[in-house]
Order: structure tokens, then sequence, then C-alpha cells
């Protein structure tokens, strides 16, 4: 019966959702930079996936040079370096998203704001432990805001 009234009361003010779907590749490792830094600082999230992505393209082209140079025994470790990491990252996936859309702890589905006048989707946005010091989630609520809450931006002097 609860999950029945659950946001099933009206509401009287104008409700607006933004929903961050990150990108799902090395996601964990977004997760642990966002929490540590800013998502765009210099240990952010965004910064880790790119690094996570440079070893992995690393392990991969020393894994396909190390076979065509005959180096069987590094070649190996290179492949099962960058195999581990899509593993990890797909395991992570499948238990936080179950293949579907998420900020790398939250199914997307579960981010939808019910009844809603707008959800907004932000597509490779950042993981869920960043939203609240993201950039690209400060720009869509000011947006919200301003646009659909009639809230006025405050004046800085």
């Amino acid at each position: 019966m609860l999950q029945a009234t659950l946001n099933g009361s009206p509401e009287p003010f104008p409700r607006v959702g933004i929903q961050h779907y990150a990108k799902k590749l090395f996601v964990e490792w977004r997760l642990v930079g966002d929490y540590v830094d800013l998502p765009e600082g210099p240990n952010g999230g965004r910064h880790l996936v790119r690094q996570a992505n440079g070893a992995f393209m690393t392990n991969s082209a020393c894994a396909v040079l190390g076979w065509l140079i005959n180096a069987g025994a590094t070649a190996g470790r290179c492949a099962t370096r960058a195999t581990g990491m899509l593993a990890t990252t797909g395991l992570w996936n499948i238990m936080t998203a179950r293949l579907g859309k998420t900020d790398g702890i939250v199914p997307g589905s579960s981010q939808i704001y019910p009844n809603a006048m707008r959800n907004f989707e932000i597509p490779k946005g950042d993981s869920h432990v960043g939203e609240t010091k993201s950039s690209l989630t400060r720009d869509k609520l000011r947006f919200a805001l301003r646009d659909y809450q009639g809230v006025l931006p405050r004046m800085n002097f």
C-alpha cells in the first residue's frame, strides 16, 4: 500500500527533476574522482576517466603489439589488465544499472521525478557523488529555478 501512495499526493509547487546519466565506461573511476575533488578538477572524475581510458588503450595496444612481435608473456599481461578493467566496469554497471542508464550508483529509472513539469536529462553527466558539485548540475538548476520556479538570480555586489 505504501508504494502505491509514494509520490502520489499533489504538491502545491511546480516540480522539476534533474537526472545525471554518466558514461558507463569506467564510471567507477568517475565516482572516486568526484568524491575527492570537483568533477572538473585535476583529481576529479572527468580526469580519472580519461586516465583510465588511457590505461585501457595502452594495455590493449601493448597486447596487440606483443602478439605481433611474438612477446607472448608481455602480451598476456597487458591483455589481462585490459580485460580486467572492462570486466570491473561491466560488473559495476550490472550491479548499479542493470545495463540501463545510471549515474554510477542510482539507476536512471529511479532518478525520474514523478508528475514533474519537466525532467531534465544530463547525458554524459557526472557521477552520483559529484552531482552537487557539478557545473553541469549548476547550469540546469539555475535554468530550472529561473524558468520553471520563477526564482530570480541573487545579485552579487
